[in-house]
């Protein structure tokens, strides 16, 4: 199908070449080729598709090499050898670099071909696409004219026939169907265009996408190709700089391979000189051819003691070779002693290496295990948060439920307070209904802050329970975290077994390895000692930071618990001043009340002013008929003069009630600015409410940023026990790593001091054996001198038996016995000869045994300069490894200096923390002590004008009670009675004692009512005023006495009530201050501890003193001195000074001597 979309989509682009193709092709053939067309899309779009997702599968690949690598790595890690070196190491660590970068650039060179062949794949797609389109359009268009065309001429010319189909268009039949099906043809071409313009758009947008796609991905790739790149060339320049040490080390080494092979060489040269030697012999031939021409058995013999020297030589030259092979031998039963050691340490190696899998594999397991229940753990946490998360926004939604409550109620109190306020201005209506209504509203307040509070509550426990959980997920993390950075360790521990493996075949001598593997062993020491400071260091950083933070938490704490406190009694107060509030309105209420009665007073005293007004008019009517009566009857003058006394004295009457009613309605004024005092008042104590208010929800607010700041604290606390157990471990494992170090280093001592002392054991053989050898040597030439005087005098005597011979031959010539002499001569002659033989054997014996001392001295002295040059050697090893060690402790002074120094400037910056958290601690305490003398002198200012108020309202009552007393003769026992009452009670209430207040409720005293006004008759049948004055006077009832001292009473509790609460609220801050002052000294007696505790030698020298001196005025003198330096409290000096003198005294009654210790029960005393 491709190679026909192919063949027949590669139709030429310009107009007039598809127009003679079209012309060629039939309806069928454009059908199919439409079909083809749009299966050729189709398979584009597949391409793309494909091409989307190649670019994944190519990284994919790229990461399956990177993990196939790492595969062959842990795989062939395990057959790696325990001894390793820095060298192989760093060559393995650049080869793994090397195919890294080289595996980076394979994998940008796929995703460059990739984006290459993806963007050839798109203009390819776009071209067939524009080209597919043009024959598309181009054909639609032919369509169209032949559709159009269609009515006009009788046939359409589409098929390849064309020739036949115009033979046939002459005639005049006109085929409908064709001209249909057509018509469909066409209908389904342009839809089939316009799904393919659709698609082709699709196309385009996925395209575009993966365009983008790729160049945001190839972006990312090269970014971390760059990373990758730069951690490459640091990496290669460490392991550079790591070669060209270890070609340094190589050259050395090199140097020593020469001096060596100098050392070869002059052996040779050695031998060489002893084979010389031994062909020094022809001296003693020539001896011996002069002896032999002397006499021919001499040569004979001499020529067979050549032949014996020769034999000599040759078993000399035998055994050298022996002794060769026999050291040949035993180096090589050294190196496969060495082997098999070395094999016995692969196979443990191995062994342990298979455990290590086990463990892994189990670790791995248990892992898994863990993980799995980590998970369930998580999930179950996760559902439990879930769970906590719904019930903290049903607590949100009832807290917003009940702040909105508590906002209509205080807009209804609000509503309440300015109607209650209107009411009491216009005076028309009892206040009880409200009151009510207010204490219903106060009870719904207090309910709503009291579920407000409930649901703060559960929110503070949701968020701890949140945080406790976050905490343990947190741990969970850091924990999968140690297991995964543990694995990864175990892996690149396998990694660099593999290393060592290979870089033992490297590996020839032993003495080189056992250099390199103390080396090895020193720094592995020194890292871990390095390491071990710095988790000392750490740990100890982490300590003291600990301890600040518990020291901080502990201040956090007690802040909070007076923050608590202070909010208590916050409460205590805003409580009181609502009692307050409650006891002023009751207090207004009832002056509302009284107000009311005294208005209807007045209004009933103006009625009976009016009445008397007329009744006064009324009787001046009647005078005046009276009058012109009397003008008629003069004998009613006398009672007209009476009834002018009566109408004066009416007058007199009148005038003093206007004045009793001038008097009233000064009453009613000074009542009514007594309500506008009193109205002021309650708005002071609403603004002081509204300001306690205030102080409370910024204690709140205070509250809320302690228990955030103890939350952080407590989530630090929690980090900081994680990376101190995650120190702790590290420091477990260099302890372990130390432990390991230091036993191969003990082992690697050990074998040193094996091989010195065989050294030793050695020279001391060489030593004795070259002295038996001198010895020997001495011997034999000793030997050796003592043959030549005798072959000296041999020569002598051969001579001179020769010159006897001659004498007695040339004496005997003449004598006839002949042969009886040359018989004798004979055998002297064999005698001689035995003789030369004998000393000739003796000779031989001598060389021999020169030659073998020689050879055996050469040897030793051979041996002898080997040995001193591996002494010197190891003496300049032992002195490079001192001045190593020495540059190394010089290293690690500094580090202490430094060390120290940090502390030393940790431990001035902990000391301006501390300083700092001081200043702010006083400038809190200054604060709250500003508040609280503030509230108190508030509170006082409050008490003492309720004092006076009550003292006011008290003597107004007197004065009240008073009145009536003066005025009715009958009622004076009574009111004496009552009086006598009012003046117990204010003695009892002035003599009680302050007791706890249960509620305010304080009113004023009501003003007296006056009383009806008599009639008429009363007065014309009442006795001489004058003989008995008049007095408007109102008793007052037993209950509104009661009453009254019940309110006075309850006023006088409260304020006892109040003044406890102040008592105590004091004594807790003076406790607070004398708690904080005693820290504060502890804290600065701290400091200067620290201090005067520098020289730690000189206190531990003084308290030796101070225990081990007999208590006196020695001791007694030593005590300013650690006073001093322990900067002790009054306390503990006291504690100090009496056992010091306590001592002394008990010392005469007390045993001297060390019975004294013992008990009194133990038998011994």
């Amino acid at each position: 199908d491709s190679g026909g979309t192919g063949a027949e989509s590669a139709a030429p682009s310009p107009a007039g070449a598809a127009k003679s193709k079209l012309d060629t092709l039939s309806k069928d053939d454009l059908i199919k080729f439409a079909k083809k067309q749009m299966a050729a899309m189709q398979k584009m779009k597949s391409r793309c598709a494909g091409g989307y997702k190649y670019e994944e599968p190519a990284r994919g690949s790229g990461i399956a090499k990177m993990l196939e690598l790492s595969g062959l790595s842990q795989g062939d890690s395990s057959h790696g050898d325990g001894e390793e070196t820095e060298a192989s190491k760093l060559r393995a660590a650049l080869e793994d670099l090397q195919a890294q970068n080289t595996m980076l650039h394979d994998e940008l060179t796929l995703l460059s071909n990739v984006k290459s062949e993806l963007e050839a794949e798109l203009e390819r797609a776009k071209e067939e696409f524009q080209t597919e389109r043009e024959e598309l359009e181009f054909k639609i268009d032919e369509l169209q004219m032949t559709r159009e065309s269609a009515p006009s001429e009788p046939v359409v010319t589409l098929d390849p026939d064309q020739q036949e189909v115009q033979g046939e268009s002459k005639e005049p039949a006109v085929n409908t169907e064709e001209q249909q099906k057509l018509r469909d043809q066409c209908e389904t071409l342009t839809r089939e265009r316009d799904s393919a313009l659709a698609e082709c758009q699709h196309m385009r947008d996925i395209l575009q996408s993966v365009e983008i796609e790729l160049g945001e991905k190839t972006k990312d790739f090269v970014l971390q190709y760059q990373a990758m790149r730069e951690q490459g060339t640091n990496t290669v320049r460490e392991l550079q700089d790591k070669i060209e040490q270890l070609s340094q080390e190589r050259d050395g080494l090199l140097v020593k391979v020469k001096d060596v092979t100098e050392e070869k060489n002059t052996l040779m040269e050695n031998t060489k000189e002893q084979k010389l030697k031994s062909e020094g012999s022809p001296d003693l031939k020539e001896m011996v051819n002069t002896l032999t021409k002397e006499r021919d058995k001499i040569q004979s013999l001499l020529q067979m003691r050549e032949e014996e020297m020769q034999k000599l030589n040759d078993e000399r030259a035998k055994e050298f070779e022996r002794l060769l092979e026999e050291k040949e031998k035993e180096a090589l039963l050294l190196r496969e002693e060495k082997e098999k050691e070395l094999k016995g340490l692969k196979k443990e190696m191995e062994d342990e290496v298979q455990d290590l899998k086990e463990e892994r594999e189990k670790i791995e397991e248990s892992l898994k295990e863990e993980v799995g229940r980590r998970q369930e753990t998580v999930s179950a946490l996760e559902l439990t948060i879930k769970e906590l998360s719904t019930e903290k926004a049903d607590l949100h939604q009832k807290l917003e439920e009940a702040s909105s409550g508590l906002a209509k109620a205080q807009e209804e109190r609000e509503l309440l307070g300015s109607r209650i306020l209107v009411r009491a201005l216009q005076l028309l209506l009892p206040s009880a209904f409200l009151e009510k209504e207010n204490k219903e509203k106060d009870e719904k307040m207090n309910k709503i802050k009291a579920v407000a509070v409930k649901a703060k509550k559960e929110l503070d426990i949701s968020k701890k329970e949140v945080a406790t959980l976050k905490e343990e997920v947190e741990s969970l993390k850091a924990e999968r975290e140690k297991m995964n950075s543990s694995m990864k360790d175990i892996i690149h521990g396998a990694e660099g077994y593999k290393n060592l493996q290979i870089d033992y075949d490297r590996q020839t001598e032993q003495l080189d390895k056992e250099r390199e593997r103390v080396e090895a062993a020193e720094r592995q020491i020194a890292e871990l000692t390095k390491r071990l400071s710095s988790a000392v260091t750490q740990y100890e950083t982490l300590s003291s930071e600990k301890e600040d933070l518990q020291a901080g938490m502990e201040t956090m704490r007690s802040t909070v618990r007076q923050l608590e406190t202070q909010n208590q009694e916050l409460q205590r107060q805003s409580a009181n001043l609502d009692k307050d509030l409650l006891a002023e309105r009751a207090m207004k209420e009832q002056k509302i009340k009284d107000l009311s009665s005294a208005m209807k007073e007045v209004e009933e005293l103006t009625a009976q002013l009016r009445k008397q007004q007329q009744q006064s008019q009324q009787t001046a009517q009647e005078l005046e008929q009276l009058r012109k009566e009397a003008q008629q009857n003069s004998l009613l003058d006398m009672e007209m003069a009476d009834y002018e006394r009566l109408v004066k004295e009416l007058n007199s009457k009148l005038s003093e009630k206007d004045e009793r009613a001038e008097e009233l309605k000064t009453q009613i004024n000074t009542l009514t600015q007594k309500e506008d005092t009193l109205k002021q008042e309650i708005e002071a104590l609403k603004s002081q409410l509204d300001q306690g208010e205030e102080k409370t929800s910024k204690m709140k607010q205070l509250l809320v940023k302690t228990k955030k700041d103890l939350a952080d604290a407590k989530k630090q606390e929690s980090s900081l026990m994680v990376l101190q157990a995650s120190l702790k471990g590290e420091l477990e494992a260099n302890q372990q790593q130390l432990e390991t170090s230091k036993i191969d280093v003990c082992e690697l001592t050990a074998e040193r001091h094996r091989l010195q002392e065989q050294l030793r054991s050695v020279l001391e053989q060489q030593q004795r054996t070259s002295s038996s050898l001198q010895q020997r040597i001495n011997s034999l030439q000793q030997e050796r001198d003592t043959a030549k005087a005798e072959l000296v005098a041999t020569t002598g005597e051969f001579e001179s038996y020769k010159v006897r011979v001659h004498n007695v031959l040339k004496q005997q010539k003449s004598k006839t016995t002949a042969q009886s002499e040359g018989d004798s001569g004979k055998l002297e002659r064999e005698q001689l000869s035995s003789q030369v033989e004998q000393l000739r054997s003796k000779l031989a014996e001598t060389q021999q045994s020169l030659q073998s001392s020689a050879a055996e001295l050469q040897q030793l002295q051979t041996e002898h300069d080997t040995l001193l040059e591996r002494h010197n050697k190891i003496l300049q090893e032992t002195i490079s490894k001192e001045a190593e060690l020495r540059e190394r402790l010089l290293s690690v002074q500094s580090e202490n200096v430094a060390l120290r120094s940090d502390l030393s400037q940790t431990q001035v910056d902990l000391s301006s923390q501390v300083e700092a958290q001081r200043q702010t601690y006083r400038e809190q305490l200054r604060k709250l002590q500003d508040d609280h003398r503030a509230t108190v002198e508030t509170l006082q200012g409050q008490l003492t004008r309720v004092e006076e108020q009550l003292f006011n309202l008290q003597s107004q009552n007197t004065q009240a009670s008073r009145k009536p007393l003066g005025s009715d003769p009958q009622r004076r026992s009574t009111d004496q009675n009552q009086a006598g009452l009012g003046q117990v009670a204010l003695s009892d209430l002035q003599s009680m004692a302050r007791e706890e207040g249960e509620g305010m409720e304080t009113t004023e005293t009501e003003s007296p009512s006056p009383a009806l006004l008599p009639s008429l008759e009363q007065l014309l049948t009442s006795p001489d005023p004058k003989q008995e004055p008049f007095v408007w006077t109102v008793e007052p009832t037993k209950e509104e006495l009661s009453q009254k001292l019940t309110t006075a009473t309850r006023s006088m509790e409260h304020m006892n009530s109040l003044l406890h609460e102040t008592e105590a609220t004091n004594a807790v801050l003076m406790e607070q201050i004398t708690l904080l002052k005693s820290e504060v000294r502890r804290l600065e007696r701290n400091q200067e501890r620290e201090k005067s505790v520098a020289n730690l030698e000189y206190l531990k020298n003084v308290l030796l003193q101070f225990i081990f001196l007999r208590s006196g005025s020695e001791r007694q003198a030593l005590l300013p001195v650690i006073h001093t330096m322990l900067q002790l409290s009054p306390e503990e000096k006291s504690k100090l000074a009496a056992i010091a003198q306590g001592e002394e005294e008990g010392a005469g009654s007390r045993g001297s001597g060390w019975t004294s210790y013992l008990h009194s029960w133990s038998g011994i005393r």
